[in-house]
């Protein structure tokens, strides 16, 4: 299943994320928006704004790989044959794959996160909570840019938690687990003096910049919801439709139509932040395909639960210690049994690993809630 002894070796220089491509001709360039998407000059390479197949395929066989040099790393070679060549090993081959999201966002873990960085644009309320995958970081950066090429002279955009350095559990939050959710705070007009969170009302959001931002969140990059007290929605809501956005666009994001629910959706106590999730799909696809070998390895410990087994005709405690995955001294360790001779009827207590949750999940990247285009202008050939 796994490929043993891929080479992962990397040209000298930057690595290259996912969603990078060589450069190619055209006006390709001229069509990208997004958190992946630059300005083009002769030379640069061209991003694309949303991973395709083709490149997710080519980072699941980079985490193949990986995986498989980490867990060939110190093996033995196999009898009768000549010992290889010793090489310097990476430091951490798990680095080379890249970040991985493992599991649903309440119940996850977050390999090889990222930090997101200090900008000229944001100021982070807890840096060592701001770790997240490569994806989720890069559109932070890109809504934060792209706001305040909108609004020169905006006030930092606030960022609150994002996820531990290796996900897992971050209270008080039930979610922040895996690299994927985000606390944005929203654009007030005017803020109490050294005060971090402070609600949004009628009377301090700034309801201009806060739409603006997210609009951006929802048109230009890839996310599963935003979470927003509805009373702030009101506002938001309110603002759109008087500044001349579709209508039949904004009731879907605030309300939801026919086969489809709103994407922003409402969490009680969430007024004076949004918070975004993300779907960071290249990250979700490697922890999918690496499960297994990250749990093999001690990469992610997934939960357990005690079950009782009663010993049936033919039942051995090889065969029984088989089943559920574990060695017959931890069974014999765990019921106390001096010798591997079992009885009939004989009721074994036995601790199996079960998955984490969503950790083998299908990716789904949901089709982004874009707004109607205005109508082409018909030019007559006559």
């Amino acid at each position: 299943m796994w490929p043993a002894g891929r080479s992962l070796a990397r040209p000298v220089g930057r690595r290259p994320e996912p969603w990078e491509k060589p450069a190619v001709g055209g006006d390709h360039a001229a069509n990208l928006s997004g958190p992946c998407a630059r300005r083009y000059r002769p030379g640069m390479s061209r991003i694309s704004p949303r991973p395709s197949v083709r490149r997710l395929r080519t980072t699941l066989l980079a985490v193949a790989g990986a995986l498989a040099v980490a867990g060939a790393v110190g093996a033995e070679p196999a009898e009768g044959t000549a010992p290889a060549v010793q090489t310097a090993p990476p430091a951490d081959p798990m680095q080379s794959i890249g970040s991985i999201s493992v599991g649903h966002p309440h119940h996850g873990f977050l390999i090889n996160g990222v930090r997101m960085p200090k900008g000229e644009q944001w100021i982070l309320g807890a840096p060592g909570l701001a770790w997240g995958t490569d994806e989720t970081i890069a559109a932070l950066m890109h809504c934060a840019r792209r706001l305040h090429e909108q609004f020169p002279g905006s006030p930092k955009l606030r960022i609150g938690a994002i996820s531990a350095e290796r996900g897992g559990p971050l209270p008080p939050h039930k979610s922040h687990r895996t690299g994927r959710d985000a606390d944005v705070h929203f654009v007030l007009t005017q803020r109490t003096p050294k005060k971090w969170y402070e609600a949004a009302t009628a009377e301090n959001l700034d309801r201009e910049r806060t739409w603006a931002l997210l609009r951006l969140v929802i048109t230009e990059t890839d996310v599963e919801m935003v979470l927003i007290d509805r009373s702030v929605q009101a506002l938001l809501e309110e603002y759109a439709l008087k500044m001349g956005e579709d209508p039949a666009w904004v009731a879907d994001l605030f309300h939801g139509s026919p086969g489809s629910s709103s994407l922003i959706k409402h969490v009680p106590g969430h007024t004076g932040h949004m918070h975004i999730r993300f779907v960071s799909p290249v990250a979700r696809r490697r922890g999918v395909l690496a499960y297994d070998r990250l749990v093999e390895q001690g990469h992610v410990v997934p939960p357990s639960r005690r079950v009782e087994h009663e010993v049936v005709q033919g039942d051995t405690l090889s065969e029984i210690a088989a089943q559920f995955g574990m060695t017959v001294e931890a069974l014999q360790q765990a019921n106390d049994l001096e010798s591997t001779v079992i009885k009939l009827g004989q009721k074994l207590t036995i601790t199996e690993r079960v998955d984490i949750k969503g950790a083998r999940d299908p990716v789904v990247v949901p089709k982004r809630r874009l707004p109607p285009q205005p109508a082409a202008v018909a030019h007559s050939a006559q």
